[in-house]
């Protein structure tokens, strides 16, 4: 990997540049060769920052034009036009809760997007996060429906919230310009992280969203929902920039004190360890070396060695980026929606195929091997890949819960095997009226 696309690209990254870090980014990209700014797009491209670093990159040189596939500046205008579509649709929506009197908090990159990178389209995203207080959930959701949009939950009839959820089924604008929905928590009953819910809403301020009044919640609340929040192997600069830039934009107005506190009450240590260091590798903010110390004290073996394995090796980190646990999500929405048994046993590989023998580029960038990993070493990976995926879906959806919901899937394809012969095939999700709001979810 070429060094000097890797610093520039992290650089292109930071969303407030002083003029000074301006002209010298100017300079760097002025000597980069045309094999580096071939290692560049390719880096931006893994990395899936391409709107954000094809804006930059035309602003800062006119003439990078030359060297950005044609493929980058249209999903550069892809990424501007459905934000500035989504932008508008959220803003009404937004106007509408001020009136009713109903707090709506804005969270991470619909917040950011204003904030400090100041471009709706700074990156694709699928949906708006919403947060009310848990008492306005039901006023909420009757607001959702007289501005026409639609729930999953009600268009598939069986993707419906539980009682044990932080969040409602998506929802979505007849047109598909907005995707959306209602937190009442940060995180799942099930995850074996703590909120502090009563000091969050407590600390939000307010701001805009276009030109609508909502509010946010602290920096160092969206810090620690961004650590807890960080997929374990999505690490790319699409997520870890936020981390830095966020930190950079609340300067020494930010508390690190009461984010300590946060992490503390909120056993997020291992989280917070990993999220930061990472972070502050690709785009320094300085984090207090104390709480780094005692957060890698807390975090398991498996997280501190993995951690600092990619700390070291800035070519490692910015290969690392994995979507693989998306795909195994994804199959799991579409074996609980089908009714054709094809369908669903079809999904069920889906989820367990990937699980245990996931492609070699993505077993690479989960257990954080080098190219010249021996044949010894990678077998060592494969074997233990499973165990690396498990423990990171536990994570995210609680290993109790996992546990379970594994266990019932079981037993519904068993039971679906077994009343195969007997029952009509049933409705293919193909054919389904609603499949391509499905779809845009993806």
């Amino acid at each position: 990997m070429h060094q000097r696309s890797a610093s520039v690209l992290c650089l292109l990254c930071k969303a407030e540049p002083t003029s000074e870090e301006e002209a010298d980014l100017g300079r760097r990209l002025a000597e980069l060769r045309p094999a580096e700014w071939a290692e560049l797009v390719r880096l931006a491209e893994l990395n899936a920052v391409v709107p954000w670093v094809t804006k930059r990159l035309r602003i800062l040189l006119p003439r990078a034009e030359a060297f950005l596939p044609r493929v980058f500046v249209e999903a550069a205008e892809r990424a501007s036009v459905a934000g500035s579509a989504r932008l508008v649709q959220a803003a009404v929506l937004a106007k509408r809760f001020d009136e009713a009197g109903i707090p709506l908090i804005v969270l991470k990159g619909g917040l950011f997007a204003g904030e400090f990178y100041r471009d709706p389209g700074y990156k694709k995203m699928n949906d708006v996060d919403l947060l009310v207080h848990p008492d306005h959930v039901a006023a909420g959701l009757a607001l959702f429906k007289e501005l026409g949009l639609l729930s999953i939950g009600d268009l598939f009839g069986t993707y419906q919230p539980g009682a044990t959820t932080h969040h409602t089924p998506p929802f979505i604008s007849p047109d598909l310009a907005l995707v959306t929905g209602l937190h009442w928590d940060l995180v799942s009953p099930h995850c074996r992280v703590r909120t502090d819910l009563v000091g969050l809403h407590s600390r939000l301020v307010r701001t805009v969203l276009g030109e609508a009044p909502v509010w946010r919640m602290s920096w160092e609340d969206n810090l620690f929902h961004l650590c807890i929040h960080l997929p374990y192997y999505k690490l790319g600069l699409r997520e870890l920039a936020d981390v830095s830039n966020l930190v950079l934009h609340a300067g020494t107005g930010f508390d690190w004190d009461l984010f300590s506190h946060l992490v503390a009450r909120g056993r997020a240590e291992d989280d917070v360890y990993r999220c930061l260091t990472l972070a502050d590798r690709l785009l320094p903010f300085a984090p207090p070396g104390d709480l780094l110390r005692r957060c890698r004290r807390q975090a398991s073996a498996l997280t501190r060695a993995d951690t600092e394995r990619r700390r070291l090796d800035l070519s490692l980190l910015l290969h690392s980026r994995s979507a693989h646990l998306a795909k195994i999500e994804k199959a799991f929405v579409v074996f609980r929606l089908a009714e054709q048994y094809r369908e669903r046993s079809l999904a069920y590989l889906g989820m367990w195929l990937p699980a245990l023998y996931p492609p070699r580029r993505e077993l690479e960038r989960i257990a954080a091997l080098p190219p010249w990993a021996s044949p010894l070493r990678r077998l060592g990976a494969r074997l233990r890949m499973p165990f690396l995926l498990w423990r990171a879906l536990g994570r995210d959806h609680g290993r109790l819960a996992l546990g379970v919901v594994t266990a019932r899937n079981f037993l519904d394809l068993v039971g679906a095997t077994l009343a195969w012969p007997l029952r009509p095939p049933g409705r293919s999700l193909r054919k389904h009226p609603h499949i391509g709001v499905l779809e845009r979810l993806e």
